[in-house]
């Protein structure tokens, strides 16, 4: 089993725990701050998870539905008319070995 996933804020240590404990491979969207969680930074720290590419303010986002209201700087209509709405700072964490020089690049770009 893979994981890959956008977990609740409130829930992201108890569910990297979690993953860690049933040794889970995952891929998860998460705050850029999550990496000094006692939870996560042991992870890094001994090399059984990595951080993927950091999204920079302006190029991430998700698209949102028609009835959220669009308000403040971190939301935009792109060129296709999607609305999206940019939640920065955001940051790939994976424990994938075989994917860790190439995976989270093709998912920045879409590939």
């Amino acid at each position: 089993d893979i994981v890959v996933t956008n977990p609740p804020f409130s829930l992201f240590r108890e569910y990297i725990s979690q993953l860690d404990k049933y040794d889970k491979d995952f891929l998860v969207i998460s705050n850029i701050n999550a990496i000094t969680y006692k939870e996560v930074f042991p992870l890094i720290q001994s090399n059984k998870a990595w951080l993927g590419v950091c999204f920079g303010r302006g190029i991430s986002g998700f698209i949102v539905p028609e009835s959220y209201e669009l308000y403040g700087t971190e939301t935009k209509v792109d060129e296709n008319g999607n609305r999206i709405r940019d939640i920065s700072p955001l940051n790939w964490l994976s424990n994938m070995r075989e994917m860790r020089n190439h995976i989270l690049f093709m998912i920045i770009i879409g590939e």
